[in-house]
């Protein structure tokens, strides 16, 4: 359906601001974020989309990842770097922008 397509554009276009988001929110494994993004948005984001984009946050510093054990298992949890921060303080402005009026407008 084509407007299924639309949605999945979006959501894949807000992926990495979501990310940050959710991290600027609380650190979080993949998994949980991949979880808090179907919650979010009623879309699957599976590993194949979700660590790249993980990989690619933390390559430009945007987030740092460690690695501990949970339950027995290892586990790689991300949270976001000061970089991150100002990213996503960025998105905010552009949201408080005039486009504020049309994001606004979908609400309704």
């Amino acid at each position: 359906m084509i407007e299924e397509g639309y949605t999945r554009t979006l959501v894949l276009g807000l992926a990495r601001p979501l990310v940050l988001w959710l991290l600027h929110i609380k650190p979080r494994s993949g998994y949980e974020l991949m979880s808090e993004i179907e919650r979010l948005t009623g879309m699957t984001l599976g590993p194949a989309l979700i660590y790249p984009f993980l990989h690619a946050l933390e390559k430009s510093d945007c987030i740092a990842g460690r690695w501990f054990e949970r339950a027995g298992r290892k586990v790689r949890c991300y949270s976001i770097t000061r970089k991150g921060e100002a990213v996503l303080g960025g998105v905010r402005h552009l949201f408080r922008s005039p486009m504020k009026e049309m994001l606004l407008d979908l609400l309704r």
